[in-house]
């Protein structure tokens, strides 16, 4: 379990399927979902829930003051290289615009630095949802580049942005929150 100041991290469990399938669900969200997949029933995920959990991807649950979940959040090591991480969230859509993404970003980020020693945390975001990007520039994310007409959606191609944080800049980052408190 990770703390934050107004939410928590959890391993997502059997019992939060109905909500996250949900969020999965929501037509407003999956035009923001890179993936684009197409999304198996819920009786699948409730079959394969074991087999999901044991996968290299970390899945963790959001939960605001109120107990209620407001998202996920994942992460897993990158195969090809030790120490770095690909992250990836999901706010469901009345949870908007209420902080509980850079929150939920930034305390699995000091996990990650702090914890498991990561020496650079990765993401890749659709170009036209600037609400992530913005969200991940505040955590303190650069842009890398672009893969250009990555993603098709909604009748027509765009790009996938690359964005990362390598330690450094991580630790360079809390020092200057540290110094103006």
């Amino acid at each position: 379990m990770l703390k934050g100041k107004n939410i928590l991290l959890k391993s997502m469990e059997k019992k939060d399927i109905n909500t996250i399938y949900e969020f999965l669900s929501d037509q407003e969200l999956r035009k923001y979902d890179c993936n684009f997949i197409i999304i198996p029933s819920k009786e699948w995920f409730i079959e394969n829930w074991n087999n999901l959990l044991s996968l290299n991807k970390r899945y963790l649950t959001i939960l605001n003051k109120k107990n209620s979940i407001v998202g996920y959040i994942t992460y897993e090591q990158v195969e090809s290289c030790c120490d770095v991480y690909d992250i990836g969230i999901t706010i469901g859509r009345e949870f908007w615009n209420k902080g509980y993404g850079k929150e939920s970003i930034n305390t699995l980020l000091e996990f990650l630095f702090m914890n498991r020693g990561a020496e650079r945390v990765e993401l890749e975001v659709s170009d036209f949802n600037f609400r992530a990007i913005n969200c991940y520039k505040e955590c303190g994310f650069i842009k890398e580049g672009e893969k250009r007409h990555r993603i098709f959606n909604h009748g027509k191609y765009s790009n996938l942005v690359i964005m990362g944080i390598i330690r450094k800049e991580y630790m360079e980052k809390i020092n200057e929150i540290e110094i103006d408190l």
